[in-house]
């Protein structure tokens, strides 16, 4: 899944000047999922430290530009 302002983004985020054209990706690897910066000029932060690739664990705090995303992962 591709995060960022271009309207092709499976999640577009718009009217945001600190997300890139394609800002990060979310991926399912194996049991569970990992997200990765595309960008080096704009920061994608987890839990507040910027990343370039991390494991996401459930009620992680992802931030691209102004937005702010909770991970969650179904139990089970």
């Amino acid at each position: 899944m591709i995060l960022g302002s271009s309207p092709r983004s499976d999640v577009y985020l718009i009217n945001d000047d600190q997300v890139a054209e394609t800002h990060a990706v979310l991926r399912a690897a194996g049991d569970h999922c990992e997200i990765e910066a595309q960008c080096q000029d704009k920061p994608l932060l987890v839990n507040n430290a910027t990343i370039r690739l991390a494991r996401l664990r459930h009620g992680d705090q992802i931030t691209v530009g102004r937005t702010v995303f909770v991970f969650e992962q179904r139990q089970g």
